[in-house]
């Protein structure tokens, strides 16, 4: 189930580019869980490890909602999606 969520996951901050991403990681420290030191340098992978690690199989929900936030509603659409069709999270939105 992690494996399949953490793949979703990986893939949309993918489409992200350098300067969203950054923003991403802006929106997901002022979320309150993950401190800016371990997210600043973080890369895809390691910024899904600790959306895992902190929100487990509610990361998918979180990278919604912030993903929203930036007005990027096609690639939350297609994360929301993907995220039912692997059925890897307690999906509520």
């Amino acid at each position: 189930m992690t494996a399949a969520l953490r793949e979703v996951l990986r893939n949309t901050l993918d489409n992200l580019t350098g300067a969203d991403f950054k923003r991403f990681k802006h929106y997901l420290r002022d979320q309150g869980q993950i401190a800016w030191g371990k997210l600043e340098k973080a890369d895809t992978d390691d910024t899904v490890d600790l959306m895992v690690q902190v929100y487990s199989t509610g990361a998918g929900d979180v990278m919604l909602t912030i993903l929203k936030k930036m007005n990027h509603n096609q690639l939350a659409m297609d994360l929301e999606k993907d995220l039912e069709g692997c059925e890897c999270v307690a999906h509520s939105l």
